[in-house]
């Protein structure tokens, strides 16, 4: 099924049941990914008879990329934010919302 047509499909669909026939929306596809870094101390070569001195520090940065594109239009949000939870998830749709009013 062509995209256009499955817009339609859906946004009939969508304003059936919510009551607000003749309002469109925009159908937008969203995922999620983390990036980030672990670092673990490793062995070293050094010379016989000699220890090396190695700092042991583990680190754990992580970041996390929230996207959501319209395949219709190829509008596109996205926002870095720091965890991955339900806090974050409302701030999302919140703020993509309020941008692709403009």
């Amino acid at each position: 099924m062509p995209i256009k047509k499955m817009t339609d499909e859906i946004n009939k669909m969508v304003n059936f049941a919510s009551g607000q026939e003749g309002k469109n929306f925009r159908l937008m596809y969203q995922d999620e990914a983390g990036f980030g870094r672990i670092n673990k101390p490793r062995a070293c070569w050094c010379g016989n008879g000699v220890r090396p001195v190695v700092p042991c520090l583990r680190v754990r940065e992580y970041v996390y990329a929230y996207g959501a594109i319209s395949p219709l239009d190829g509008a596109m949000v996205s926002l870095v934010l720091p965890k991955t939870n339900t806090a974050c998830m409302n701030i999302f749709p919140s703020r993509g919302g309020k941008s692709l009013s403009r």
